[in-house]
């Protein structure tokens, strides 16, 4: 009787806590929490994957290394595993390349039989930019859900229900996937070709989140930023959106960034319609608290949070505020 007493008091102590539920609860800003990836690279691995899902994965080993050589090369290439219920059986692995740029992102699909061909597909040219695999552009967008549990619990707790909404309505175009970064915002869904990553996204965003994407427009109310931008233009990006109640995906162009001070920049954008200038100054600084950035975290942390100073428009500052 005492043992399951005992499953029960841990159940009860597992359930109530979580690196989700500790950064929904202090109020964490989503804002700003994606680092900048420009190539991303989904491979199909319908098995189960471990917390290094790479390296605890049966890929041969050569395949293993042209694909770490990639990663190891650039912080902004990154290796996402994916998978999808029934996959293993259609006899092909399916890989994706996306380059979600600014301007006319894209994304190229392969159909591999085995994953030695992997090996003599040019990722160099694709990376450069050349006019090659021309005939591998695909346009329809693909969803991409974090729900690998061993990685963390959150991701597969929350992520996995979300998977289920989302692929209920768009079918193939849904895939699950490793690790994503931020554990602690799960479920975490990315669309592509652009790039955009949504966080603490429960099954009643799924439609917005979709509408949105089809329309040519972000969801800002889950939004935690583009894989073009860094966490300084996502800061400022946001802000915009925010202050100008404009949601469309390619309503502005990053025009540069400046680092007035230490954890303060000055950030422009042209607005695509009218060519009307922005330029949104932010600072950043330490949360006044402190939390598990992971379930399997032993010391919490603080985390960074960028604040809005200034607001302008053609030049004319039109709000000044630190929230």
């Amino acid at each position: 009787m005492a043992s399951h007493r005992s499953k029960d008091m841990i159940s009860k102590i597992e359930s109530a806590y979580t690196c989700s539920l500790e950064s929904t609860n202090v109020e964490e800003p989503l804002f700003g929490t994606m680092s900048k990836s420009s190539i991303w690279i989904l491979l199909e691995y319908p098995f189960s994957w471990g917390a290094k899902a790479l390296k605890n994965s049966k890929i041969p080993q050569p395949v293993k290394e042209r694909l770490s050589s990639m990663v190891d090369s650039s912080p902004e290439v990154r290796l996402q595993l994916i998978k999808k219920p029934k996959s293993n059986l259609t006899g092909q692995i399916t890989i994706y390349v996306a380059i979600p740029r600014e301007s006319q992102p894209f994304l190229y699909k392969f159909l591999l039989s085995k994953y030695d061909d992997i090996l003599n597909v040019d990722f160099t040219a694709i990376f450069s930019g050349e006019q090659v695999y021309q005939d591998r552009i695909q346009k329809e967008p693909i969803y991409l859900v974090c729900t690998n549990g061993k990685r963390d619990p959150c991701c597969a707790k929350f992520g996995i229900p979300v998977f289920t909404s989302l692929r209920r309505m768009g079918g193939d175009k849904v895939w699950q996937t490793t690790h994503v970064g931020g554990h602690r915002f799960a479920a975490n869904v990315l669309c592509f070709p652009h790039g955009i990553l949504y966080g603490r996204v429960a099954r009643e965003d799924v439609q917005p989140i979709v509408d949105s994407f089809q329309s040519g427009k972000i969801y800002l109310e889950k939004y935690r930023g583009r894989a073009c931008y860094n966490e300084v233009v996502h800061a400022a990006e946001y802000y915009l959106r925010n202050k100008t109640n404009n949601n469309g995906i390619s309503a502005f162009h990053l025009q540069g960034v400046e680092e007035k001070a230490e954890n303060q920049w000055s950030v422009q954008f042209l607005k695509s319609e009218d060519n009307a200038q922005y330029r949104i100054q932010i600072s950043a600084s330490l949360s006044n608290y402190q939390i598990y950035l992971s379930c399997k975290d032993t010391e919490k942390k603080s985390v960074t949070i960028y604040h809005l100073d200034q607001f302008q428009v053609n030049d004319q500052q039109t709000t000044t505020h630190t929230n």
